[in-house]
C-alpha cells in the first residue's frame, strides 16, 4: 500500500501515457457493498496500479497492487457507507513513471437492506399475498417469517430498476406474522425491517349458541379467532362486566363457558380479539337466557288425564328432562332431550297411578339438578265395557270346529275369544272396527259337544271385563 506520499509523487509524474480504460463502475452509477472496479490498457504492460475512492477531497480508500494490463478489485464491503456518492480514479505505473487517472463521477453506494413496500403494515392478507420492495439489481430475494428461518415462502430476483415482487408458493400461517426479506451481497446477508400482516380476517365469529338459541346461564360459546389472540365475551354495547376469555388454539377455535351468570331474558353477546395492539369485535350473537328450573306446560293443573298423557315444557337446550311423581322419586316416568328452541315432551314409558298425582320434572346443568314447580292432576285409568258376542246365539247348534264369530265393542280395541273359565288358551283375535264391529275365524279349533264361549276386549293393553256368556253345541 502506498502513502498519501506516494500517490502525490505518482500524481507529479505524468508523462504522455494513454490514459487507462474504467470499464466499472460507470458514473452516476448505484452500486453494492463489495462492488467491482475493473479497468485496462492495452498498448503496453504496466506492472502496478494504484486506485483511490474520493468523497469531495476526502480519500475514502486507497489501493496500489501489482498488474498487467488488466485491473479487478471488489472494494471491501464495509469501506463505504449506504447513500455516500463517491468518484473513483485508477491508473498505472509504466517505467519510469505513473500515467494520468483515468475517473469515474458520482457513483453511489445502495444501502444494501432490502427493503418491503408491500403488504403494508398491519394489513389483513390471505394466505398468499403479493409482496413487493426495492432491493439491489440482480440480488435474489428470499421471504421468512421473521425470527424463524424455517420455511421459505417465496424467492425473486431484483430486476434493472432495483425492483422485486414475490407470491408465496407455500401458504403463510394463520394469524399474527412478521415476515422478512433478505439479500446476499458479495456473500454478506442483509435483512430487511419486519412487516407485521394478519393472515385472514381479524373480526372474531361466534358459531355457538346460534341466533335465536334458548340456554342456561351460563353455556358454552365457541367460535374461531386468529390463533394466539385472546378472545373476551362480553353484553352487546356494555363491556362493564366481562363474561370470560379464552385463547385461539393453533387451528383457530375458541370455546368459552361464563364465569358469570348472563342476565336473564333477550341478550345480545359479542366477543373482541386484540391484534397488534388493534380490537376487533364479531358481529353480535341474540339469545335467550333462561332460568335453571324447567318449566311443565303441559298438562295444565287441575287436568283430567289418562295413566299416560302427554307431559310438555320448556327447558335448557341440550338438558334432560326426566319426569318423576312429586316427593316421590322412585318410578321415573320418562325422559326426553330438551331441543334448540327449549322444548321438550315426554310421554309416560310407565303408567301414572290413578287418582290424584302432582307432575315434577328436573333437569341437570353442571352437575346440579333444577326441579320444575309440581303440576296437579287427576289420573283416570279408561278401561272399556266388555265386548258383545251376536253370532252364534245361545243354545246354537254349528257344523264346525272352527264357527266364524261375530259381535261389538270399542272401537280400536283387541277382542279376545276364550273359553268361560276354561283358562288362558286364545281361540282367536280382532280388532274392532271403526263402528266397533268385529269378527273373528278361529285359529284353535273349538272341542266337540257344549262350549261356553266369552271374550274380553283391550285399550291400551288394559282389558275389559268379561263379555256374557254364549253356549253353543259343536256338531261335527
Amino acid at each position: 500500500m502506498a502513502d498519501e506520499a506516494d500517490i502525490k509523487d505518482g500524481e507529479g509524474q505524468n508523462p504522455n501515457w494513454v490514459r487507462p480504460e474504467l470499464h466499472q463502475p460507470r458514473s452516476g452509477a448505484t452500486v453494492a457493498p463489495g462492488f467491482l472496479v475493473s479497468a485496462y490498457i492495452e498498448l503496453m504492460t504496466p506492472s502496478k496500479w494504484q486506485l483511490k475512492i474520493m468523497e469531495g477531497d476526502k480519500q475514502l480508500y486507497f489501493l496500489e497492487k501489482s498488474s498487467g494490463r488488466y485491473f479487478d478489485h471488489y472494494v471491501k464491503i464495509d469501506a463505504i457507507k449506504p447513500g455516500t456518492k463517491f468518484d473513483v480514479h485508477v491508473h498505472y505505473y509504466h517505467l519510469p513513471a505513473w500515467g494520468e487517472w483515468a475517473s469515474v463521477y458520482g457513483v453511489v453506494m445502495a444501502d444494501p437492506k432490502p427493503v418491503i413496500t408491500e403488504p403494508v403494515q398491519g394489513a389483513v392478507t390471505g394466505k398468499r399475498p403479493r409482496f413487493a420492495g426495492r432491493g439491489l439489481p440482480g440480488a435474489t430475494i428470499n421471504l421468512y417469517q421473521a425470527y424463524s428461518g424455517a420455511v421459505l415462502f417465496g424467492t425473486a430476483t431484483v430486476d434493472s430498476n432495483g425492483n422485486w415482487q414475490i407470491t408465496p408458493v407455500v401458504d403463510l400461517f394463520d394469524g399474527p406474522l412478521q415476515l422478512v426479506v433478505n439479500q446476499t451481497i458479495s456473500n454478506t446477508e442483509y435483512w430487511s425491517d419486519n412487516v407485521r400482516i394478519i393472515v385472514g380476517d381479524p373480526k372474531p365469529v361466534i358459531t355457538e349458541p346460534v341466533a335465536g338459541a334458548i340456554t342456561g346461564p351460563r353455556p358454552r360459546f365457541a367460535g374461531r379467532g386468529i390463533p394466539g389472540a385472546t378472545i373476551t365475551l362480553y353484553q352487546e354495547n356494555s363491556d362493564m362486566v366481562r363474561f370470560g376469555t379464552a385463547v385461539v388454539d393453533a387451528n383457530g377455535n375458541w370455546q368459552i363457558t361464563p364465569v358469570v351468570d348472563l342476565f336473564e331474558g333477550p341478550l345480545r353477546l359479542v366477543v373482541t380479539q386484540i391484534i397488534f395492539d388493534t380490537e376487533y369485535w364479531s358481529d353480535s350473537v341474540r339469545i335467550t337466557v333462561a332460568g335453571n328450573k324447567p318449566v311443565i306446560t303441559e298438562p295444565a293443573a287441575g287436568a283430567i288425564t289418562g295413566p299416560r298423557p302427554i307431559v310438555a315444557g320448556r327447558g335448557i337446550p341440550g338438558t334432560t328432562i326426566k319426569l318423576y311423581q312429586a316427593n316421590s322419586g322412585t318410578v321415573l316416568f320418562g325422559t326426553a332431550a330438551v331441543n334448540l328452541n327449549g322444548d321438550w315432551r315426554i310421554i309416560p314409558v310407565v303408567d301414572l297411578f290413578e287418582g290424584p298425582f302432582q307432575l315434577v320434572v328436573n333437569q341437570t346443568i353442571s352437575n346440579t339438578e333444577y326441579w320444575s314447580d309440581n303440576v296437579s292432576i287427576t289420573v283416570r285409568i279408561f278401561r272399556a265395557p266388555p265386548p258383545v258376542i251376536k253370532s252364534p246365539e245361545n243354545g246354537a247348534i254349528v257344523k264346525t270346529d272352527k264357527p266364524m264369530i261375530h259381535g261389538s265393542g270399542y272401537t280400536g280395541a283387541v277382542v279376545k275369544l276364550y273359553q268361560a273359565n276354561g283358562g288362558d288358551t286364545v281361540f282367536g283375535t280382532a280388532v274392532a272396527g271403526w263402528n266397533g264391529d268385529w269378527s273373528i275365524s278361529p285359529t284353535v279349533a273349538f272341542p266337540k259337544g257344549r262350549f261356553t264361549l266369552t271374550a274380553n276386549q283391550a285399550v291400551d293393553s288394559r282389558p275389559s271385563d268379561w263379555a256374557d256368556v254364549v253356549t253353543f253345541t259343536i256338531d261335527v
